[in-house]
């Protein structure tokens, strides 16, 4: 690793909801985010819509801001979850592996976007992560550089309706 990779992921490490640069783009995303990580027992299901930057970021500010609370969360890469299931398929394990995924309090979701197309990583997503986790009632944020616009017609309806369920959440106009 190069020192301006050190570099990025150190700055990464340390940002905090009171540290990350807020632009007229994200202003209201992070408000919300700061009250999301104050009381996100309020909460079932967030979308968030930011470009590729300000996404990364705001998920290291809310991760860390939970990780000094304690709570329970995990963070999804789409990409990472496509590969792990396609690993545990090859190896006849099927979705052993989806309660690392359930069980947390809370789950990051990092750019959903990467599901289009892929209607089976996309079945099993929604039904042995986001099914249990709506039926349980644990808290999952969904992060795309997508709006909820953009979305529809690459999801499955499932996993779109419940994106919906997200907006209204976030109280956005569907």
């Amino acid at each position: 690793m190069d020192s301006y990779s050190a570099l990025i992921i150190d700055k990464t490490e340390l940002m905090t909801l009171d540290t990350i640069p807020v632009t007229p783009q994200n202003e209201s995303q992070i408000a919300f985010a700061r009250h999301l990580t104050s009381y996100p027992e309020d909460y079932r299901c967030v979308f968030l819509h930011l470009p590729a930057d300000q996404r990364f970021h705001l998920m290291h500010a809310i991760s860390n801001q939970w990780g000094k609370e304690n709570r329970s969360f995990a963070v999804i890469n789409v990409t990472g979850f496509t590969d792990e299931l396609i690993a545990a398929i090859r190896h006849g394990e099927g979705c052993s592996y989806a309660s690392y995924y359930v069980d947390p309090d809370i789950l990051i979701v990092d750019d959903l976007q990467l599901f289009a197309g892929k209607e089976t990583t996309q079945e099993a997503f929604y039904a042995y992560v986001l099914k249990p986790r709506i039926e349980s009632g644990r808290l999952t944020v969904l992060l795309s550089e997508y709006s909820h616009k953009d979305l529809s017609g690459l999801l499955r309806d499932d996993l779109h309706n419940f994106l919906r369920i997200g907006l209204l959440e976030f109280g956005t106009k569907t």
